[in-house]
């Protein structure tokens, strides 16, 4: 099936897909909703996100329930697509590539505040009971 080269939502589909992650911006989320100052663990974040792609591509295993649902998801793609245009397919591949995106951000950013966190807490912790470091 022939896929149209260019739509309205093309370029900046494009810049979205080149877009590297902005821990610069989950920090400083992070920092105003918590009200914690996160500076010196912006040097520690782009290592800890390589660990959490690695998780991603070679450990991490999908569940029953998850495998369950992407064969489901495929089945009605499958027969939605029998109906679509080649523009329709199209752009349905690009809505789902933006739906995609927003879900690897949300991970990535919970993931990247799961440790500010725990650094935190175990900062005040330390801190509060002396313990040796």
């Amino acid at each position: 099936m022939e896929q149209k080269e260019e739509n309205k939502f093309s370029e900046e589909i494009e810049k979205i897909k080149n877009k590297k992650t902005d821990l610069k911006n989950y920090l400083k989320g992070f920092s105003k909703v918590f009200k914690i100052h996160t500076e010196k663990r912006k040097k520690e974040t782009p290592l800890l996100l390589e660990l959490f792609n690695k998780f991603n591509d070679e450990i991490y295993q999908t569940t029953e329930l998850q495998n369950k649902i992407v064969r489901i998801k495929k089945q009605i793609r499958q027969e939605m697509e029998k109906t679509f245009t080649d523009e329709q397919l199209y752009l349905v591949k690009q809505y789902q590539y933006l739906d995609d995106r927003i879900c690897d951000d949300l991970v990535e950013q919970a993931f990247i505040f799961g440790y500010a966190i725990n650094s935190e807490l175990r900062t005040e912790i330390d801190n509060k009971y002396q313990l040796p470091k």
